[in-house]
């Protein structure tokens, strides 16, 4: 029945209210966003784990519902920064390598954001990352990396 009553709001192309609900249920979906803080104080190095702060560098980041690794972003106080950061999920020890984000800020700036999305990174409950700071340049100082997720059905 819904597929026959006709429907129009703004922003949406539905033209019925069937489809106005699958579109209002798409475009809902892994919003909101949450971030995840993630802080090293101090020249980071290589192969040095990064996680909520250098005072627990060993301890995964858990996800309690099924989530989406939508963005990351990174800021610190060094320019011209060059990194992998290499996300590893589950496993025994490290894990196992799902993952590399290659940075490079370029001369002068310090902060670098890239859309993850296409990546279908995708944690279930009780999954767990850690991520590996891998040196290919100028050490990151006094970094901070935020993991935007999204929960997800």
């Amino acid at each position: 029945v819904a597929q026959s009553v006709p429907f129009s709001a703004t922003g949406f192309t539905a033209k019925n209210v069937k489809d106005g609900i699958i579109e209002a249920k798409q475009n809902a979906e892994g919003f909101p966003r949450a971030g995840i803080s993630l802080v090293m104080n101090g020249t980071v190095g290589n192969n040095n784990w990064v996680t909520y702060s250098e005072l627990t560098p060993n301890v995964p980041i858990v996800f309690p519902v099924k989530t989406q690794l939508k963005e990351i972003s990174f800021a610190n106080n060094t320019n011209n920064v060059q990194f992998n950061l290499e996300f590893y999920k589950n496993g025994i020890a490290g894990g196992n390598l799902i993952y590399t984000w290659s940075v490079n800020t370029g001369a002068g700036i310090n902060y670098k954001y890239e859309d993850l999305s296409s990546q279908n990174l995708i944690f279930n409950a009780g999954d767990w990352i850690r991520l590996l700071y891998k040196d290919t340049g100028t050490n990151a100082a006094d970094g901070v990396w935020v993991l935007w997720i999204a929960r997800i059905p």
